[in-house]
């Protein structure tokens, strides 16, 4: 499990940011997603739940700069 947290998961509200992992990955977010892979598409193990965005001023601005260096792929 890894502590680093990329951006598209610091805009979700499925994370659970002092244990690196969320409700679609309990035992830790995968490095395909942490190096920046679109989680708003199904991802194997991650038992249906895909990225959630968060309804706030700090979830809408994260989740806009991991579009600006991301979302293109």
């Amino acid at each position: 499990m890894t502590s680093i947290v990329p951006i598209q998961c610091l805009a979700c509200t499925r994370l659970r940011k002092k244990e690196g992992a969320c409700t679609a990955f309990p035992d830790g977010i995968p490095k395909e997603i942490l190096a920046g892979a679109d989680h708003r598409k199904p991802f194997p193990g991650d038992h249906g739940k895909q990225f959630l965005q968060r309804n706030d001023e700090k979830g809408h601005q994260a989740f806009e700069d991991w579009k600006l260096v991301f979302g293109s792929k």
